[in-house]
């Protein structure tokens, strides 16, 4: 019988442990109810109308239904409440410290998958929404992987472990911290040391869009930037050469391929750390504007060639993706 009290009061507490775990999880969905409701979005919205908001967007995974009922729901969500600019448009005002149009927005996808094409493209194309496109050029070109789809593969047809690379997520963090010579060592070991055989061609998945494609849609106002040849970290690249062969040579491979003038970069991974000392590489390349992947709401004086983004992807919870592009902690 006393074995019997203990477990029915172990019980109890379990399931008041429960409780007292979910109970902030149920406040913080009873607060989110609440700021919806009592207009804390048109708030922030008010807040920050007089800035410069540009969402980055990289996939567009899932199926082709399922993709495009998410991505037209934020397409309506824009159209309804914001002023869709085009990065073209977006850095005249920029340059001349125009002031933008009240709650303005651009929309930006970084390294040039084909899911783009066939996925997010025509849903864009139907709500009249202009994006810019920043391509790896040497992935376009067919001469390498981006390195962290790479990884993702590998890792997805492996059967090994490698020390304190558990799985892909860790592999890439811990590539990230490399010196750019390690990295590229430990990308061209690893499908020996996964003991996994790449094909010759990119499966679909991890394909990017073709260069007719590029054009078909240059056609229809889509914009291209670039965002380097092979999608390294600029600031651990050797030397200022190295440097401009990655800025200088994806702007001119995109210029030839499309036979305009190419104004707008991209820094990849975009951190703060990761285009440390090279910012004037980019202007003096003939870029007009530079995306980071800083978060935050840009405001007439922030420099052309340091601008943030806020993450979007289309399968974000309706109203989380509302509050982001409102700028809720994202300033």
């Amino acid at each position: 019988m006393r074995n019997s009290r203990k477990t029915e009061c172990g019980a109890i507490r379990t399931l008041s442990g429960l409780e007292v775990r979910a109970a902030p999880f149920a406040l913080k969905r009873a607060a989110l109810r609440l700021f919806h409701s009592a207009g804390g979005l048109s708030a922030v919205r008010f807040r920050y109308r007089h800035g410069l908001r540009i969402l980055m967007y990289h996939r567009f995974p899932g199926g082709e239904s399922a993709l495009e009922k998410q991505l037209a729901r934020q397409c309506i969500h824009l159209k309804e409440n914001y002023r869709v600019l085009s990065m073209r448009e977006a850095s005249k005002l920029l340059v001349n410290r125009d002031p933008f149009p009240l709650n303005a927005v651009v929309l930006t996808v970084d390294d040039g998958h084909r899911d783009f094409y066939t996925g997010a493209y025509p849903v864009f194309q139907r709500y009249g929404l202009p994006v810019t496109v920043y391509v790896t050029t040497d992935y376009l070109d067919g001469r390498c992987w981006l390195w962290f789809d790479l990884i993702d593969f590998l890792f997805e047809h492996t059967k090994q472990a490698l020390p304190g690379m558990e799985d892909a997520e860790a592999c890439k963090q811990a590539a990230l911290r490399m010196t750019h010579e390690d990295r590229i060592k430990l990308i061209e070991q690893l499908p020996g040391l996964l003991k996994v055989d790449l094909p010759d061609f990119l499966p679909e998945e991890w394909a990017p869009v073709t260069w007719d494609e590029v054009r078909e849609m240059a056609s229809h106002g889509i914009e291209f930037g670039a965002h380097t040849r092979t999608h390294p970290i600029l600031s651990k690249l050797a030397g200022p050469n190295d440097v401009l062969d990655e800025i200088e040579g994806s702007k001119h491979r995109v210029e030839e391929e499309l036979n305009t003038e190419v104004l707008h970069f991209c820094y990849p991974n975009g951190s703060r750390a990761d285009f440390a000392g090279v910012i004037e590489q980019v202007r003096q390349a003939g870029f007009r504007t530079a995306v980071t992947s800083e978060p935050g709401v840009n405001r007439l004086d922030t420099s052309p060639y340091e601008l943030k983004r806020i993450g979007a992807e289309p399968g974000l919870d309706p109203q989380y993706f509302e509050r982001r592009v409102a700028g809720v902690r994202v300033v």
